[in-house]
């Protein structure tokens, strides 16, 4: 006989678990955590915008000559990197929180979102594919001549992007639905 308050909770089969598992919820928040990553990091050349535009004018990208010549001191050049090398991770982290609340608000299976974030992660780490995108995406912001407000837009613009992944209701009913129709 069990003494003690019942488990509210019945313990998962593999069947229950693996029917749980939606690939299209796992693919589409992927992609809208890769964008929040890439907006974060964008935001992130917003910390020291002298230093970006010292990298700019010169030839062969900053040189530690150049940019102490113009004022910037060791703290200011490990405070940029450090922001820079951090803001994906939060970029990563808010992405996995807004993913794990609308698992939960929809009442979809919450692993789903650990997927994304454990499928995240090298995409964070390695900095995968953004090097070739990254011409796409920022193009906008070189239109404006202005170093901070090209961050904004382009940081906005990525961000925008993200939360359309992750809240348009077309995209979640899309991911609700699970029966392939061609109707």
């Amino acid at each position: 006989m069990y003494i003690g308050r019942q488990p509210k909770y019945k313990r998962m089969t593999f069947n229950q678990f693996k029917d749980g598992i939606n690939w299209r919820q796992i693919l589409i928040h992927f992609v809208a955590c890769c964008f929040f990553i890439y907006a974060f990091q964008t935001f992130s050349y917003l910390t020291n915008t002298s230093l970006v535009d010292i990298g700019r004018r010169s030839r062969d990208g900053v040189g530690l000559k150049t940019a102490f010549a113009n004022g910037t001191t060791v703290s200011d050049l490990t405070d940029f990197l450090i922001w820079l090398n951090m803001s994906g991770l939060l970029g990563l982290l808010a992405g996995f929180v807004i993913a794990l609340t609308i698992s939960y608000r929809r009442r979809w299976f919450w692993m789903n979102a650990v997927f994304v974030f454990i499928v995240s992660f090298p995409v964070y780490l390695f900095d995968l594919g953004w090097r070739n995108v990254r011409q796409l995406f920022w193009s906008v912001g070189r239109l404006i001549h202005d170093t901070t407000w090209e961050f904004i837009t382009n940081g906005a613009l990525l961000l925008i992007i993200g939360c359309i992944f992750f809240f348009h209701p077309g995209i979640n009913n899309f991911i609700a639905n699970r029966k392939l129709s061609m109707e």
